[in-house]
């Protein structure tokens, strides 16, 4: 079967990676667009137009697909709003019945059972002191993944470069194993998520 998947923050540069990748596994793609130039439709690619904060936007675009994935940011114009976009997420999946759902988000988020080394956590308690308004986001948005009844992995990302994926990904649970990673990489890796059971309702760390 020809899958369909869903992507929120396919114009980022990570994201236009992960529509690449899906295009070369045979996937269809949706994904959400503020410009009304990309709006449309193609033979494995469409565009919804609409605004990830608008539930009726988010159900639009997942509406049809098997699988959601989610690197949107939000811009630094802007307050952070990951719990509300999580929030729709979830509640359109569950009306959907759609199960799949992977997420991208930073090293920085610390959460039970972490074993982070002494610098990794340091440069999270950093992130808490200077971003802490975007770190409650995450935090909640976390939250609202435990509570639910979807199949989702939350993958945490180090510092992320523009190169050329290495094809080396590492993989650990309780500390991040590296200090970077490609955005080519994390696409590969969030792609052969779609039909893997081994990190469900998991929290793994990726680098390089």
């Amino acid at each position: 079967m020809n899958k369909k998947i869903a992507i929120i923050g396919g114009r980022g540069t990570v994201g236009k990676k992960i529509s690449k990748k899906a295009l070369e596994k045979g996937y269809s793609v949706k994904m959400l667009t503020r410009y009304r130039e990309e709006s449309g439709s193609g033979d494995k690619v469409c565009f919804i137009r609409g605004d990830a904060r608008n539930k009726d936007d988010i159900k639009e675009l997942i509406k049809g697909c098997d699988a959601v994935i989610n690197t949107g940011g939000h811009p630094k114009s802007e307050k952070p709003f990951y719990r509300t976009v999580t929030s729709h997420i979830i509640q359109g999946m569950k009306e959907l019945g759609i199960k799949r759902y992977i997420v991208a988000t930073g090293a920085f988020l610390t959460l039970n059972g972490d074993e982070k080394t002494f610098l990794n956590q340091v440069g999270a308690n950093l992130f808490q002191l200077f971003f802490s308004p975007m770190m409650k986001e995450k935090e909640q948005e976390y939250e609202l993944l435990k509570a639910s009844s979807l199949d989702w992995t939350l993958i945490r990302l180090p510092f992320v470069v523009d190169k050329k994926g290495t094809g080396h990904i590492k993989v650990a649970t309780k500390n991040m194993p590296g200090k970077v990673i490609t955005n080519e990489d994390i696409a590969s890796f969030l792609i052969s998520q779609i039909d893997s059971k081994k990190y469900i309702r998991g929290t793994p760390f990726i680098s390089n």
